[in-house]
């Protein structure tokens, strides 16, 4: 099972995102701040035997809890071979922070118009692995 890093600081949003991914079939793991976003992911390829397993989504807010998600995701493609194959969805409540995410993320979704983050992921996602989704925002 396909496992998602939903990295979002707004309780009532995991309440709402977090069952949304597992309908979807995805394993969820939360983080609510950049420093538990890098921590994770530092994990999952250092030692992607453990319980944890290998990251292969990552969903972010582009704030969390005063840092930054888009920054901790562009730290992260620096980390190697498996960093790169991650598929990243960058989102916010502001449509105009998707400019943060230009070469970091693959899309961006905008809070306000997510109906179903479940549906939209898989629908990515599949888009991603059928190899329709090749670059990230902005990278020609």
């Amino acid at each position: 099972m396909t496992l998602v890093l939903l990295a979002e600081d707004d309780p009532e949003l995991v309440e709402k995102y977090y069952p949304d991914l597992e309908r979807a079939g995805y394993r969820v793991l939360h983080v609510d701040n950049a420093d538990s976003m890098l921590s994770a992911l530092r994990q999952s390829i250092n030692d992607p035997k453990s319980g944890l397993g290998t990251i292969e989504i990552i969903v972010s807010d582009t704030i969390l809890n005063e840092s930054n998600g888009h920054e901790a995701c562009k730290e992260y493609l620096g980390m190697g071979e498996q960093a790169q194959k991650t598929l990243i969805i960058g989102m916010s409540s502001a449509s105009n922070n998707d400019k943060k995410w230009e070469r970091i993320a693959h899309e961006f979704l905008c809070k306000v118009e997510i109906t179903g983050l479940g549906k939209t992921v898989r629908a990515i996602h599949d888009r991603y692995l059928a190899g329709y989704i090749t670059k990230r925002l902005k990278e020609f």
